[in-house]
């Protein structure tokens, strides 16, 4: 799981969260280092957070996207802007969390992702 947060305390949070579950997190404040991180290690998951320092978050994770077709990929944002929402349904991104958010609401967001791709793939022909 890679984690974009440029809240240093969120991150943190999120990150402490994530592993007392069990997941292994790499967290990063920006993006530019996340993509770094992403061309050497293999990744399932991707949270980042819209308004990040130098690329956005819907950027990232379209990128992402590139590069790990599989890997689900969840936006927060604090300001619900309905332009960016949508830009984030168009290039596919799997969910988006208004902040303020608990981690168990990205946890549920998860699980609620992970079943619906199971439930897909036992579906496939």
């Amino acid at each position: 799981m890679i984690i974009v947060e440029d809240d240093t305390l969120l991150k943190d949070s999120l990150s402490l969260f994530f592993r007392s579950k069990g997941c292994e997190v790499s967290a990063f404040e920006n993006a530019e280092n996340a993509l770094e991180a992403m061309e050497t290690e293999r990744f399932g998951v991707v949270i980042a957070d819209q308004w990040l320092p130098g690329m956005d978050g819907v950027s990232l994770l379209n990128r992402a996207w590139e590069m790990e077709s599989d890997a689900i990929r969840i936006l927060i944002t604090g300001i619900p802007n309905p332009g960016i929402l949508d830009e984030a349904n168009r290039s596919g991104v799997d969910d988006f969390i208004l902040k303020p958010f608990t981690p168990d609401e990205i946890e549920a967001s998860l699980w609620r992702l992970i079943r619906r791709r199971n439930t897909k793939a036992a579906d496939a022909p």
